[in-house]
Order: structure tokens, then C-alpha cells, then sequence
């Protein structure tokens, strides 16, 4: 079974379409510098928000959720990373990691 989506549902073929289709899966991410800078921008943010513009997490750990499959690149040197883990306290983001 390839997964399970967090409304218990099985994750398929539609739903996985659905989730590349987000606006956060879709867009080119910066971190350290840059306009779109995921680092800043979602810091504080509710839980919702981050649903809303990624869908469901690749997966969940305690208050983290990973997200894979994005295009985040830091400006300084051109290197691209392609996960974002989002840390939650309280129900609000507090801290990103970016790999």
C-alpha cells in the first residue's frame, strides 16, 4: 500500500496529482536570500495556512511535517534542496529546516 493520506483515505493516483497540483509544490522556493524566501515567509504561520498552500505532508513526526519533491534554491550558490520540514508549536510554525 503506498500510503495513507491524513483524512484516512488511501493515497492514489488522483490524490497524488492533487497534492503536485498546490501552489507550494509547484513554485520556486528560496532560502538564505531571495523574494520567495520559505524560511521567512511561513514562520508563525498557522497550521492551516501551510496545509492550504502545500496539502498534506509527506510525512508527519510529533509537530513536524516534511515535505519533499519541492524546488527550494539558495541564491548565494545556486544549490537546490528539495525537502522542507516544518516544526509546529502551539499550532504555529516555529521553526523550518530546509535539506
Amino acid at each position: 500500500m503506498p500510503g495513507w493520506n491524513l483524512n484516512g483515505t488511501p493515497i492514489n493516483a488522483a490524490t497524488q496529482r492533487a497534492r503536485q497540483q498546490t501552489v507550494g509544490r509547484r513554485m520556486v522556493w528560496n532560502r538564505v536570500s531571495g523574494p520567495n524566501r520559505i524560511d521567512l515567509i511561513y514562520r508563525d504561520k498557522p497550521l492551516r495556512t501551510i496545509r492550504t498552500v502545500f496539502g498534506d505532508p509527506d510525512a508527519t513526526n510529533d509537530q513536524r511535517w516534511t515535505y519533499k519533491g519541492l524546488r527550494i534554491q539558495d541564491p548565494t550558490d545556486n544549490r537546490m534542496y528539495d525537502t522542507v520540514i516544518f516544526s509546529f508549536k502551539k499550532g504555529k510554525v516555529a521553526e523550518i529546516y530546509i535539506e
